[in-house]
């Protein structure tokens, strides 16, 4: 066939799937809306053995609630570079009104109602504020980074405890284990601790936490190890006095943002090994009276309450219950176990479309 057939044959296939299209197109104009209300679900995003996991978890009105909040944008949630909760609304309301005077220009702005501080002393920003977040005030001056506010928990509660435990902590040496991308470790600097070390297996992982923190002038008052945190250990008589070990995981507490983890397949077993492993080998570095702190962003009960069940068994740890005026905003989100554990689409306001989230606090027993 001579290339001018060919091109012949193109045209008219292409005009056919052109008319086609726009065919299609008008019928979802028409008729999408009510096609996505009586004839499609949220579920119909999820694999299957997560979602029969999910309603044999947390019931079927649970998992609905989960599930249709997943399908939500979720807002963007500024950590300003203060010890969330510890510090006066004066000085959180210095960051708001850098952005309020930032903005001021815009008339299409109103940006006291689109950036407002939560009790956890996080900041929401809805998406109609304008330009790529690094062209936002304060972030070239590293004076906060983003955060989802469930994420917070697990750093908060460890700070909260230790100025509890000791009042100082400029003097205290705290660890984050799998630290990247370094939210949690940014945290932990910013609450003023003596010593923080950091501990990330992946050198490619390490690379981008030891940037964000040069962003946030952090960088020089942490240690960052590139280290398996499954064998990493501290050196001699260097004491710690608390351990934060956010374990990899399925993540599907964070779906809302990352839809793809609610197709992934059932195979948990080597995750559940590794946070088996990370979990033992931090209490086995604790010394007497420290605190750990063990979080997922997971959804399921095998990565996060089943894994604590069984490191309690050791016998060397006991639960340091969260009590309801500890964490601002979650306080319902507490369970019988005093773990917290929150669920997206369950909590009221601002934290409804929170990531899915899971946090035990330990204390190692006197010997």
């Amino acid at each position: 066939m001579k290339l001018s057939s060919y091109i012949y044959h193109i045209c008219l296939y292409s005009d056919a799937l052109i008319k086609f299209v726009n065919a299609v197109l008008r019928k979802v104009s028409r008729d999408g809306l009510s096609i996505l209300e009586t004839q499609t679900s949220p579920a119909d995003n999820v694999s299957p053995w997560l979602l029969k996991e999910l309603q044999q978890t947390w019931g079927m009105d649970k998992t609905n609630k989960i599930l249709q909040q997943m399908m939500f944008e979720p807002p963007m949630y500024l950590t300003p570079k203060l010890p969330l909760g510890l510090v006066s609304r004066k000085e959180q309301d210095l960051l708001l009104e850098a952005f309020c005077s930032s903005f001021q220009n815009d008339s299409s702005m109103n940006t006291t109602n689109h950036l407002h501080i939560l009790p956890n002393g996080s900041l929401r920003a809805e998406d109609s504020l304008s330009g790529h977040v690094s062209s936002w005030p304060l972030y070239d001056d590293g004076q906060w980074w983003i955060q989802d506010v469930s994420s917070t928990i697990p750093a908060l509660a460890l700070i909260k405890t230790l100025i509890q435990d000791h009042g100082n902590l400029s003097k205290l040496h705290v660890v984050d284990i799998c630290a990247a991308p370094g939210g949690k470790t940014a945290q932990l600097l910013s609450a003023g601790f003596g010593k923080v070390s950091a501990i990330e297996s992946s050198e490619r992982r390490s690379k981008r936490l030891t940037e964000n923190l040069k962003r946030l002038q952090l960088h020089d008052f942490c240690n960052v190890f590139v280290a398996d945190g499954r064998s990493w250990s501290p050196v001699e008589n260097d004491n710690i006095s608390g351990i934060l070990i956010d374990v990899p995981c399925s993540s599907t507490g964070t779906g809302v943002r990352h839809g793809s983890v609610l197709r992934k397949t059932d195979s948990l077993r080597d995750l559940l090994e590794l946070q088996e492993s990370l979990a033992n080998h931090g209490a086995n570095i604790l010394p007497a009276n420290g605190v750990m702190i063990y979080s997922t962003c997971s959804l399921l009960k095998q990565e996060s309450e089943f894994q604590i069940e069984k490191l309690l068994k050791r016998g060397d740890l006991e639960t340091i219950p969260f009590h309801r005026d500890e964490i601002p905003g979650f306080e319902d989100a507490i369970d019988d176990q005093g773990w917290i554990r929150v669920l997206p689409g369950i909590l009221s306001g601002d934290f409804r479309q929170s990531d899915g989230f899971f946090v035990a606090r330990l204390r190692k027993k006197s010997t």
